[in-house]
Protein backbone atom coordinates (compact mmCIF):
# COMPACT_ATOMS: atom_id res chain seq x y z
CA UNK A 1 0.00 0.00 0.00
CA UNK A 2 2.71 2.37 0.92
CA UNK A 3 4.85 1.88 -1.80
CA UNK A 4 1.78 2.64 -4.26
CA UNK A 5 1.63 6.07 -2.89
CA UNK A 6 5.31 6.75 -3.09
CA UNK A 7 5.15 5.51 -6.56
CA UNK A 8 2.25 8.58 -7.32
CA UNK A 9 4.31 10.68 -5.11
CA UNK A 10 7.31 10.42 -7.14
CA UNK A 11 4.93 10.97 -10.77
CA UNK A 12 3.43 14.00 -9.27
CA UNK A 13 6.41 15.53 -8.01
CA UNK A 14 8.22 16.52 -10.34
CA UNK A 15 11.41 19.66 -11.40
CA UNK A 16 11.01 22.61 -13.46
CA UNK A 17 13.21 25.44 -13.96
CA UNK A 18 11.85 28.97 -13.02
CA UNK A 19 14.73 30.56 -13.98
CA UNK A 20 16.85 29.92 -11.07
CA UNK A 21 19.20 26.99 -10.20
CA UNK A 22 17.80 23.66 -8.80
CA UNK A 23 14.40 24.96 -8.82
CA UNK A 24 11.91 22.80 -7.39
CA UNK A 25 8.24 22.69 -8.42
CA UNK A 26 6.45 21.45 -5.62
CA UNK A 27 2.58 20.95 -5.75
CA UNK A 28 -0.40 20.62 -3.41
CA UNK A 29 -0.41 16.49 -4.49
CA UNK A 30 2.77 16.12 -3.31
CA UNK A 31 1.86 17.37 0.04
CA UNK A 32 -1.46 15.25 -0.42
CA UNK A 33 0.18 12.21 -1.07
CA UNK A 34 2.70 13.35 1.84
CA UNK A 35 -0.53 13.21 4.35
CA UNK A 36 -2.22 10.27 2.21
CA UNK A 37 0.83 7.79 3.08
CA UNK A 38 0.06 8.81 7.14
CA UNK A 39 -3.43 7.30 6.26
CA UNK A 40 -1.70 4.35 4.82
CA UNK A 41 0.13 3.66 8.11
CA UNK A 42 -3.08 2.74 10.29
CA UNK A 43 -4.71 0.90 7.70
CA UNK A 44 -7.38 3.65 6.82
CA UNK A 45 -6.36 4.16 3.24
CA UNK A 46 -7.48 0.47 2.23
CA UNK A 47 -11.29 1.71 3.21
CA UNK A 48 -11.69 5.33 1.49
CA UNK A 49 -14.31 5.71 -1.12
CA UNK A 50 -12.46 5.33 -4.28
CA UNK A 51 -15.31 6.64 -5.95
CA UNK A 52 -15.53 9.98 -8.25
CA UNK A 53 -18.44 11.80 -6.68
CA UNK A 54 -20.85 12.48 -9.37
CA UNK A 55 -22.59 16.20 -9.93
CA UNK A 56 -25.89 14.78 -8.74
CA UNK A 57 -24.33 14.02 -5.45
CA UNK A 58 -22.18 17.36 -5.15
CA UNK A 59 -24.18 20.92 -4.76
CA UNK A 60 -22.44 24.11 -4.29
CA UNK A 61 -25.73 26.41 -4.55
CA UNK A 62 -27.01 26.13 -1.50
CA UNK A 63 -25.77 29.57 0.69
CA UNK A 64 -27.54 28.43 4.30
CA UNK A 65 -25.91 29.19 7.05
CA UNK A 66 -23.59 26.13 9.17
CA UNK A 67 -23.74 26.42 12.71
CA UNK A 68 -21.26 28.26 14.15
CA UNK A 69 -18.44 26.68 16.82
CA UNK A 70 -19.62 27.63 20.16
CA UNK A 71 -17.82 30.89 21.33
CA UNK A 72 -16.45 29.20 24.52
CA UNK A 73 -14.72 26.17 22.30
CA UNK A 74 -12.56 28.23 20.34
CA UNK A 75 -11.72 31.71 19.45
CA UNK A 76 -13.98 32.22 16.18
CA UNK A 77 -15.87 35.57 14.74
CA UNK A 78 -18.04 34.62 12.09
CA UNK A 79 -17.67 38.30 10.81
CA UNK A 80 -14.10 37.79 10.43
CA UNK A 81 -15.18 34.99 7.60
CA UNK A 82 -16.62 38.18 4.96
CA UNK A 83 -14.38 38.48 2.37
CA UNK A 84 -12.62 35.27 2.89
CA UNK A 85 -14.72 32.48 2.22
CA UNK A 86 -17.00 31.86 -0.56
CA UNK A 87 -20.75 32.84 -0.73
CA UNK A 88 -21.57 29.59 -1.76
CA UNK A 89 -21.29 26.02 0.62
CA UNK A 90 -19.87 23.12 -0.80
CA UNK A 91 -22.25 20.12 -0.01
CA UNK A 92 -21.52 16.62 -0.66
CA UNK A 93 -24.36 14.34 -0.20
CA UNK A 94 -22.58 11.28 -1.13
CA UNK A 95 -20.19 11.91 1.91
CA UNK A 96 -22.25 13.78 3.82
CA UNK A 97 -20.68 17.04 4.45
CA UNK A 98 -20.20 20.50 3.71
CA UNK A 99 -17.63 23.42 3.96
CA UNK A 100 -17.35 26.61 2.78
CA UNK A 101 -14.07 26.79 1.07
CA UNK A 102 -11.43 30.15 0.63
CA UNK A 103 -12.77 32.35 -1.77
CA UNK A 104 -11.85 32.29 -5.45
CA UNK A 105 -9.91 28.91 -4.71
CA UNK A 106 -10.12 26.22 -7.43
CA UNK A 107 -12.23 23.40 -6.91
CA UNK A 108 -11.16 19.41 -7.54
CA UNK A 109 -13.18 16.75 -6.95
CA UNK A 110 -11.72 13.32 -5.91
CA UNK A 111 -7.74 12.85 -5.70
CA UNK A 112 -4.72 10.38 -5.73
CA UNK A 113 -4.63 10.92 -2.41
CA UNK A 114 -8.32 9.93 -1.01
CA UNK A 115 -9.50 13.39 -1.00
CA UNK A 116 -13.24 13.95 -1.30
CA UNK A 117 -12.75 17.44 -2.36
CA UNK A 118 -10.03 19.77 -2.63
CA UNK A 119 -9.70 23.27 -3.01
CA UNK A 120 -6.92 25.09 -3.98
CA UNK A 121 -5.46 29.08 -3.78
CA UNK A 122 -3.28 30.86 -6.63
CA UNK A 123 0.37 29.86 -7.41
CA UNK A 124 3.27 31.59 -5.65
CA UNK A 125 7.06 31.53 -5.52
CA UNK A 126 8.99 30.90 -2.38
CA UNK A 127 12.43 32.14 -2.04
CA UNK A 128 12.69 33.05 -5.49
CA UNK A 129 13.39 29.27 -6.69
CA UNK A 130 9.90 27.26 -5.03
CA UNK A 131 6.99 27.01 -7.20
CA UNK A 132 3.32 26.37 -4.50
CA UNK A 133 0.03 26.65 -3.92
CA UNK A 134 -2.13 26.63 -0.77
CA UNK A 135 -4.96 24.09 -0.43
CA UNK A 136 -7.98 23.05 1.84
CA UNK A 137 -8.82 19.27 1.39
CA UNK A 138 -11.59 16.81 2.80
CA UNK A 139 -10.84 12.94 3.35
CA UNK A 140 -12.67 10.25 4.26
CA UNK A 141 -12.48 7.06 5.66
CA UNK A 142 -13.70 4.37 8.51
CA UNK A 143 -13.15 4.50 12.16
CA UNK A 144 -12.74 0.82 12.43
CA UNK A 145 -14.80 1.12 15.69
CA UNK A 146 -11.81 3.96 16.83
CA UNK A 147 -13.62 6.84 19.43
CA UNK A 148 -12.74 9.88 18.84
CA UNK A 149 -9.57 9.80 21.35
CA UNK A 150 -8.28 6.87 19.80
CA UNK A 151 -8.55 7.45 16.43
CA UNK A 152 -6.73 10.83 16.42
CA UNK A 153 -3.75 9.21 18.69
CA UNK A 154 -3.27 6.82 15.97
CA UNK A 155 -3.42 9.15 13.24
CA UNK A 156 -1.28 11.94 14.70
CA UNK A 157 1.24 9.06 15.40
CA UNK A 158 1.22 7.87 12.19
CA UNK A 159 1.86 11.39 10.83
CA UNK A 160 4.74 12.23 13.21
CA UNK A 161 6.25 8.79 11.72
CA UNK A 162 5.90 9.69 7.75
CA UNK A 163 6.51 13.01 7.56
CA UNK A 164 10.28 14.96 8.06
CA UNK A 165 10.56 17.15 11.19
CA UNK A 166 6.79 16.88 12.03
CA UNK A 167 5.47 18.85 14.93
CA UNK A 168 2.01 19.60 16.80
CA UNK A 169 2.07 23.13 17.13
CA UNK A 170 -1.37 23.51 18.72
CA UNK A 171 -3.82 21.14 20.23
CA UNK A 172 -7.53 21.86 20.52
CA UNK A 173 -10.63 19.33 21.72
CA UNK A 174 -13.93 21.57 20.89
CA UNK A 175 -17.25 21.28 20.00
CA UNK A 176 -18.14 22.07 15.94
CA UNK A 177 -22.18 22.25 14.85
CA UNK A 178 -22.99 20.36 18.17
CA UNK A 179 -20.05 17.27 17.37
CA UNK A 180 -17.17 16.60 19.38
CA UNK A 181 -13.71 17.60 16.78
CA UNK A 182 -10.16 17.51 17.38
CA UNK A 183 -8.07 20.34 16.09
CA UNK A 184 -4.42 20.28 15.44
CA UNK A 185 -1.96 22.91 13.78
CA UNK A 186 1.04 21.52 12.82
CA UNK A 187 4.57 21.90 11.17
CA UNK A 188 6.27 19.45 9.10
CA UNK A 189 8.79 19.65 6.01
CA UNK A 190 8.82 18.44 2.70
CA UNK A 191 11.75 18.42 0.46
CA UNK A 192 13.30 22.30 1.10
CA UNK A 193 10.01 24.01 2.04
CA UNK A 194 8.24 23.80 5.49
CA UNK A 195 5.39 23.20 5.63
CA UNK A 196 2.46 24.82 8.38
CA UNK A 197 -1.23 23.53 8.01
CA UNK A 198 -4.14 22.59 10.46
CA UNK A 199 -6.33 18.90 11.22
CA UNK A 200 -9.42 18.44 11.68
CA UNK A 201 -10.73 15.39 12.73
CA UNK A 202 -14.73 14.27 13.08
CA UNK A 203 -16.39 10.93 13.50
CA UNK A 204 -19.67 9.44 12.56
CA UNK A 205 -20.83 6.51 13.81
CA UNK A 206 -18.02 4.30 11.31
CA UNK A 207 -16.83 7.30 8.94
CA UNK A 208 -13.94 9.60 9.83
CA UNK A 209 -13.90 12.98 8.23
CA UNK A 210 -10.35 14.66 7.93
CA UNK A 211 -10.50 18.32 6.73
CA UNK A 212 -6.64 19.40 6.14
CA UNK A 213 -5.46 22.93 5.38
CA UNK A 214 -1.71 23.21 4.45
CA UNK A 215 0.74 26.18 2.92
CA UNK A 216 4.32 26.87 3.40
CA UNK A 217 5.60 28.38 6.56
CA UNK A 218 5.91 31.81 5.01
CA UNK A 219 3.03 31.58 3.09
CA UNK A 220 1.21 30.83 6.54
CA UNK A 221 1.40 34.70 7.67
CA UNK A 222 -1.40 35.46 4.73
CA UNK A 223 -3.73 32.28 4.51
CA UNK A 224 -3.73 31.32 7.89
CA UNK A 225 -7.05 32.96 8.70
CA UNK A 226 -8.49 32.22 5.81
CA UNK A 227 -7.32 28.18 5.89
CA UNK A 228 -9.06 28.21 9.95
CA UNK A 229 -11.58 29.93 9.18
CA UNK A 230 -12.97 27.56 6.25
CA UNK A 231 -12.19 24.71 8.19
CA UNK A 232 -14.58 26.07 10.88
CA UNK A 233 -17.10 25.94 8.48
CA UNK A 234 -16.71 22.16 8.20
CA UNK A 235 -20.30 19.99 9.24
CA UNK A 236 -22.03 16.93 8.57
CA UNK A 237 -25.38 16.76 6.53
Amino acid sequence: MANKFIERAEQRLSTRRLGWPKAVFLTFVGVSIALGLAWGGIKILEYLRGKTVSQKDVDTKETARIPSPSPSAISYNPKSIEGLLSNELYIDKAEGFRIRPPKKWEKVVGGEGGEAVSFLGEWYVIDEKYKYRPSVSVQTGLTKGHLLDGYQQYYMADLKEKLSEFTILEERKLSLAGRDVYFAKIGFRQEEIKITGEILLMLNIDTAFVVTGLDSESGWKKTGEIIENSLYTFGLL
